[in-house]
């Protein structure tokens, strides 16, 4: 008895500390599993402008985002040619304001092949994955997926930067509510595991 009350309390001491943490983000690079773990996908093509449409601070997208970059323009380079319209693209550091308060959010991106990027918001920063280069000819490898999953609160005025230093295309911008299991929850789980085990192990006795 004494076994299981000194895992009981060691176990709610540990949910003590982990409920003042908080999760970490959880990224995706397969847009499928991404969709997955996501509700309520609110979702931007791009399509409502035309192609060569510059994009300013001012421009108003029907899905509700908006988009603060110095260069930022519509265009239809590698989304055309695998018949997905047009994108929004950027030649310098971009920041993207996302409506509501989701806690998701991710994109299809084109033609990251030099210098790289890197995506951030909050305390979170991570460098997008390098992908084919698209100038010499369109083909799948120039393609790629960054998602995200995070805690409320993660997202700071629903802001996030993609920093870089050469052009990048993004496409169907989706964003709703997925869901990061805070360290609390995990932590009350392994004590409910830890007491189902102990009294396993007392009744084979």
């Amino acid at each position: 008895m004494r076994k299981l009350g000194g895992v009981v309390l060691g176990l709610a001491l540990l949910v003590g500390t982990a409920g003042a943490a908080t999760a970490a983000p959880i990224v995706y690079t397969d847009r499928a599993l991404w969709e997955a773990a996501v509700s309520g996908l609110t979702i931007e093509d791009f399509n409502s402008f035309a192609n060569l449409t510059v994009v300013n601070a001012g421009t108003v997208f029907p899905s509700g985002i908006s988009v603060n970059g110095a260069d930022a323009d519509i265009s239809d380079f590698g989304w055309g040619a695998i018949g997905e319209g047009v994108g929004l693209r950027f030649f310098s550091d971009t920041t993207i304001t996302l409506p509501g308060a989701p806690t998701a959010f991710g994109f299809d991106y084109v033609d990251l092949d030099l210098t790289g990027a890197t995506i951030s918001f909050g305390a979170f920063s991570q460098a997008l994955a390098m992908t084919g280069d698209g100038d010499a000819g369109i083909t799948p490898d120039d393609f790629a997926f960054f998602g995200v999953v995070f805690a409320p609160g993660d997202l700071p005025g629903g802001n996030f930067t993609i920093a870089l230093n050469e052009g990048l295309g993004i496409d169907n911008l989706a964003f709703g509510r997925g869901s990061v299991p805070e360290p609390a929850t995990l932590a009350l789980l392994g004590l409910g595991l830890g007491v189902a085990g102990l009294r396993a192990r007392r009744r084979k006795a």
